[in-house]
């Protein structure tokens, strides 16, 4: 280890020795260096032209070498690890030996075991308020509207305890907060996966949990931790050593401490956290990355791992990993939001819940954490505002602040009105964002000289000046054998988030419609994977509406497409008729709503039948599949599903068919009954199905049977895996009876449904699940069964 806490006086005498000591090793270690040693490790050091000029023409090169080395900080009395890991990445070790060495032998104080096993508390307070210092700038620098400079807000101003849910034996519960996350006995646990839509939040709450520890926040679990390691993986990609990724990121560049002294200070300490943010956004894994060591358990086993990554990227690995989600912002969560960030005008936070109320589609949208917070800012800051029927219509409206807020800005700055008058054209900015989305794994950050090169300079400046666009200085330490520079520091840029990268993405795919091009727009279609560009097609659905019967028929091709083809028939625009012809054709076909699907499809779904319902379109058939959580009924007129992601159905829209699968859970007869009572008040129900999970073998006659007789409702039961009608409830005697001879079913009969139900339920979610997609198929294409026998 080459770095260590001098633990003497620091005197005028010991300060000549340890001159003097150095000077002596910087002579000797330039007869270790050979030339074809100093020219390799100049280009290593990333030496320019003519400083490696000068070290080559100096009649002494090594020491003409060395020099330059302590001038530039890389060595100094105290610390040569810097060189020592440059001479063994380019297959000098036993130079690298020599030279410690000699380093040994000149400077006074060279720190033995013994001096170091004492110096290691000294280092590891040094490392801790290093990485302080970092997570205190980092989490001071949240800005909620990207343009706004002078709005810097710390995280903890921002964040919102919105209610953690875990996954439990398929279900997801609610955490009461999430300090719950490391105290609750039930998710007792060394790894964590927090997962979140993109905008529901993931990286202000991995902040939140860095501003815990280093504020020690009374009421954090994390504030007895020793240390806790907050690394944005983006920030990272390229290092496969985790303790040279920390310096890079965490300590300042002139900090005395080498990666040997990370290492030994973690491999030290009793008590340490990693939290990972955004894994989605890291593209490496592989067998020599200590990152993904540490996610799979085999590094650092011992220690706290939370991760967050989007639900459609995941590890492979996930044995004894608790799974958490964020379930976006409820109107609880909206509210506190806006009384902790606006609690000075309450005028603000009145005036925003009266226009969510006002508009059932925007309070939809802004379930969203990003959304909202952006609308709620852009709202209060122009004082007012206008509904939005969808997130195509907000984010344009977000867009055009932006581009205002620039204009507004020209009577003190050195912009030109045309600066700021360029909004529309952004045709290169759209076909650099579009391929960045077409990518296995998407990138929104790029160098800044040829992003700048790509886009033009006037677009660059315009659009790092609205904060669309955002500037970073990244300092990248390679140890790699084979690399060219041990020191790099590169300038980037990058998207504000990624929503705004498929903005610009979908901008460059409408152009294509426009220009009625309709091979190369559905082939620009092919290169998306709709799963992780979610937001480019809806976005694409709301710029262009007349290219929006391509991408729903393109998307109902695609596996799982169904519920990515809902939210673009939410994003069109205009007349309820343009659009009614496609929500007919989804409804008509069946929806299904499954509690593995994430929070924002089944939302969407939900939205999709209250559209249905209002304006009179017929819904033939509705699936819910593993996900009921519970029936509140109000009166003896309606009744409400709450399903298990916290979302409400109400008894009143016009569903003709419905069935409700369990394969997660043993159904009780409480619930049976529930779920009964609740169809007994859809006004145009006529069959329920129960699937799975055997219903009780009788019900007490009473007024909820009595209700979906005078109805003519029918209710099923179809066995485990047979999709026709087994088992007929007789609602007069409230009997299961044989569907086809209508023989009262016998004990024996409810013996064979309850073996056949043991022998499957611990079959997959997934065999389950096809068995769902064929019987909604078997509808769309018109093949098998008929509704009535489904």
């Amino acid at each position: 280890m080459e770095c260590f806490e001098n633990t003497e006086s620091s005197d005028d005498t010991k300060a000549a020795r340890a001159k003097r000591g150095f000077d002596l090793f910087m002579v000797e270690v330039a007869l270790l260096l050979p030339f074809a040693t100093v020219k390799t490790l100049a280009a290593k050091f990333n030496f320019s032209p003519k400083e490696t000029d000068d070290v080559e023409r100096s009649p002494n090169c090594g020491y003409a070498f060395v020099t330059l080395l302590r001038e530039k900080g890389i060595i100094n009395p105290v610390d040569i690890s810097l060189l020592l890991e440059a001479l063994k990445a380019i297959d000098r070790l036993g130079v690298s030996n020599d030279v410690k060495e000699c380093f040994r032998k000149n400077v006074p104080n060279y720190p033995t075991p013994s001096d170091l096993s004492r110096g290691l508390s000294a280092r590891v307070e040094l490392f801790r308020k290093e990485i302080k210092i970092r997570y205190r700038d980092l989490c001071s620098a949240v800005k909620p509207i990207p343009y706004d400079r002078d709005g810097l807000m710390c995280v903890d101003k921002v964040f919102v305890d919105s209610g953690i849910e875990f996954l439990t034996q398929g279900l997801w519960e609610r955490l009461d907060s999430y300090h719950c996350i490391l105290t609750d006995p039930r998710l007792k646990s060394k790894r964590y996966i927090m997962f979140g839509e993109s905008g529901y939040g993931k990286s202000i709450f991995a902040l939140q949990l860095a501003f815990d520890w280093y504020s020690r926040s009374p009421a954090s679990p994390l504030k007895d931790l020793e240390i806790l390691i907050f690394l944005p993986l983006r920030e990272v990609r390229g290092f496969k050593s985790i303790f040279t990724a920390i310096k890079s990121f965490l300590l300042p560049q002139e900090c005395q401490l080498s990666t040997e002294d990370i290492k030994d200070i973690l491999c030290r300490s009793e008590s340490v956290a990693f939290v990972f943010d955004g894994f989605n956004e890291y593209l490496q894994m592989s067998d020599d990355d200590d990152i993904t060591h540490i996610i799979s358990g085999r590094m650092f086993n011992d220690f706290f791992v939370i991760l967050t990554t989007r639900p459609q990227c995941k590890p492979f690995n996930l044995t004894s990993t608790v799974q958490l989600r964020l379930p976006g912002f409820n109107l609880n969560a909206q509210e506190k939001y806006t009384r902790k960030v606006f609690g000075y005008d309450t005028n603000a936070t009145e005036s925003i819940r009266s226009l969510f109320e006002g508009n059932p589609a925007l309070r939809d949208l802004c379930e969203v954490p990003l959304f909202f917070v952006l609308f709620s800012h852009l709202t209060h800051e122009k004082k007012g505002s206008k509904g939005f029927a969808s997130v195509t219509k907000m984010f344009k409206y977000m867009i055009t602040c932006f581009h205002e807020r620039m204009k507004n800005k020209l009577r003190d700055s050195t912009m030109t009105p045309m600066d700021a008058n360029k909004e529309g054209n952004h045709h290169k900015l759209d076909k650099v964002a579009f391929k960045s989305c077409k990518r296995k794994k998407k990138s929104v950050e790029w160098l800044k000289d040829e992003f700048r090169n790509m886009i033009g300079s006037d677009l660059y400046k315009q659009y790092i000046e609205a904060g669309i666009l955002i500037e970073e200085e990244k300092t990248i330490i390679k140890d790699e054998p084979g690399t060219s520079n041990l020191i790099q520091r590169k300038e980037q840029v990058r998207f504000f988030h990624e929503v705004f990268c498929d903005w610009y993405a979908a901008n460059y795919i409408s152009s294509y419609a426009e220009k009625r091009l309709p091979f190369k727009f559905q082939n620009l279609l092919k290169k998306l994977d709709p799963f992780e560009s979610q937001y480019v097609f809806r976005f694409v659905c709301g710029i262009n509406p007349n290219a929006a019967p391509t991408i729903i028929k393109y998307l109902r091709k695609v596996e799982g497409g169904d519920k990515f083809a809902i939210l673009c028939i939410l994003e069109q625009t205009g007349d309820i008729d343009k659009i009614k012809g496609s929500i007919q054709q989804l409804c008509g076909d069946g929806v299904l709503i499954s509690g593995h699907d994430s929070l924002l499809l089944q939302r969407s779904s939900m939205q999709l039948l209250k559209i249905a319902a209002e304006h009179a379109i017929p819904i033939e058939y509705v699936e819910l599949y593993n996900c009921i959580h519970y029936v509140e009924s109000s009166d003896q007129t309606k009744a409400v599903i709450w399903t298990t992601s916290g979302l409400a159905l109400s008894s009143q829209f016009p569903v003709k068919r419905l069935r409700v699968s369990f394969f997660d859970k043993e159904l009780t007869e409480n619930e049976a009954l529930s779920i009964l009572d609740y169809c007994s008040k859809c006004p145009s129900l006529l069959v329920t199905w129960f699937n799975g999970s055997v219903p009780p073998q009788s019900f007490k006659v009473e007024q909820i049977l009595l209700r979906l007789k005078s109805k003519n409702v029918t209710v099923k039961y179809s066995g485990v895996f047979v999709e026709s009608c087994k088992y007929i409830l007789n609602l007069t005697t409230g009997r299961w009876e044989k569907g086809e001879s209508r023989e009262e079913c016998t004990d024996e009969d409810f013996q064979k449904m309850r073996s056949d139900w043991n022998e499957v339920k611990d079959v997959t979610d997934e065999t389950h699940m096809e068995n769902v997609k064929k019987r909604v198929a078997s509808l769309r294409e018109g093949a098998g069964s008929t509704l009535d026998e489904v």
